[in-house]
């Protein structure tokens, strides 16, 4: 374990957000990092430099809504085992889902994860799920 004792860090962060009523919801995120005095380790380990992160929600009908996300990044310096420095793949994962209202009590909904099926990992050596499907029911009472 490393612990840096003066790391700063100076970033620069975006968001822009657009809604119309309860029908169109959209939000994208863009963050910048840059770091300095990293004096302890050679790199600023497990930190990301660019993140980028959009979703949507559309009320297409009455009942019907459709979501979509995307999740974009630079990857993070990590250290090996052996205490070589190496730097992590950028990624790109794109989610979607659809939500179908049964009854206002009782709703359908289904979950597409990482639809590129892409193999990638935020921290080192702990990789992400592939595509996956998750669907359910929801009740409320």
């Amino acid at each position: 374990m490393l612990w840096e004792p003066q790391l700063s860090r100076i970033f620069l962060s975006g968001e822009l957000t657009y809604k119309k009523g309860d029908k169109l919801n959209w939000n994208t995120t863009v963050l910048v990092n840059g770091y300095s005095k990293v004096d302890v380790a050679s790199k600023p380990y497990g930190l990301l430099p660019f993140e980028l992160r959009s979703s949507v929600q559309w009320l297409v009908v009455k009942d019907l809504r459709v979501k979509g996300d995307v999740y974009a990044f630079n990857g993070a310096w990590y250290r090996t085992p052996e205490g070589e420095t190496g730097r992590g793949k950028s990624a790109f994962d794109l989610n979607a889902g659809v939500e179908f209202t049964l009854h206002p009590k009782v709703r359908l909904w289904l979950q597409l994860n990482n639809i590129l099926n892409v193999d990638y990992q935020r921290w080192n050596q702990y990789r992400v799920l592939g595509f996956q499907a998750l669907g359910g029911v929801s009740f409320q009472l």
